[in-house]
């Protein structure tokens, strides 16, 4: 006769909990995948997890996805395989801990009928399906602040109270052999979304994952700078080093404004008319330790 020792009442109650939300999800039809693949195709739709807080979502009737880089996103590598994925009565699941995306196909694009996602916030969770509109959203950046006086819409940024960000990817040129090249016309829709909750340290960390790290400038880039919009010549560029030295003011930066090529708002070909030397000043203002860029218009 053989006598077993009876299993302590909290490992039971794990054991049943356990065991019921096993019956559970099959009685469902839930069943999640044995090794989920990265990306997951559902016929015109690929998904790509890079992040758990950013999900690549594209689009592209036949299959034709994208896999070159583009100019927004440089490191196709980037990628988090420990999501779950599970399929059930025609929806594809994917939960990355951080979002959990729903997407049940019905042969259109994406849209709030079949896809829908649902973003980790403290309590209560945000909630995104495509046209959702972010009102909480802290700005982007402005390309240029030409002409600004007061108050300027910077656009929108990765970062919003919101919880979310979709940032839209299907115009943006490719890199390809080293070069750029426009997407073809055919081309779907190329999104990302970033589900990050109340971790903006995560979505910024996510945008770097795909956007590629984001390098220290120089030391001299944070120094002080001359740059103005006139139409200097050889010589004006070379007293205005001059004078910075003899009144014993820092200079690092020395800023040829559009002037230096010939007229119009394009070009390659040095004025001569301003700068009849343009070979021998540059060599002249490095020597003086500075550090030149040309405006290019």
């Amino acid at each position: 006769m053989t006598y077993s020792k009876p299993l302590p009442s909290a490992l039971m109650r794990h054991l049943l909990f356990l065991l019921t939300a096993l019956a559970l999800l099959l009685s469902s039809g839930l069943r999640p995948s044995q090794a989920a693949q990265n990306p997951v195709v559902v016929g015109s739709a690929r998904f790509t997890v890079i992040t758990p807080q950013c999900i690549r979502l594209e689009y592209a009737p036949g299959g034709a996805f994208m896999d070159a880089p583009s100019l927004f996103a440089v490191n196709r590598a980037a990628h988090f395989d420990g999501f779950r994925l599970a399929r059930a009565g025609g929806a594809t699941v994917i939960d990355t801990g951080a979002i959990r995306l729903t997407y049940t196909p019905d042969g259109l694009s994406f849209s709030g009928s079949n896809l829908r996602a649902k973003i980790r916030k403290g309590a209560q969770p945000a909630l995104w399906a495509p046209g959702a509109v972010s009102l909480g959203n802290l700005g982007g950046t402005a390309r240029t602040l030409d002409g600004v006086v007061g108050p300027f819409d910077l656009g929108q940024g990765v970062l919003s109270r919101d919880g979310w960000y979709l940032l839209d990817d299907s115009r943006s040129p490719l890199l390809t052999a080293g070069w750029v090249q426009s997407r073809p016309q055919t081309a779907g829709t190329d999104w990302y979304l970033f589900g990050y909750g109340d971790d903006y340290r995560a979505a910024l960390k996510s945008l770097t994952a795909v956007g590629g790290p984001v390098p220290l400038p120089r030391k001299y880039a944070l120094g002080v700078w001359y740059s103005r919009y006139w139409p200097f010549s050889s010589d004006d560029y070379r007293q205005i080093v001059r004078e910075y030295g003899q009144h014993g003011f820092p200079l690092d930066n020395m800023v040829l404004d559009m002037d230096w090529h010939e007229d119009g708002w394009t070009g390659w070909s040095w004025n001569r008319k301003l700068l009849p030397d343009a070979e021998a000043l540059l060599p002249w203002l490095h020597s003086q330790g500075l550090h030149v860029t040309l405006n290019l218009h």
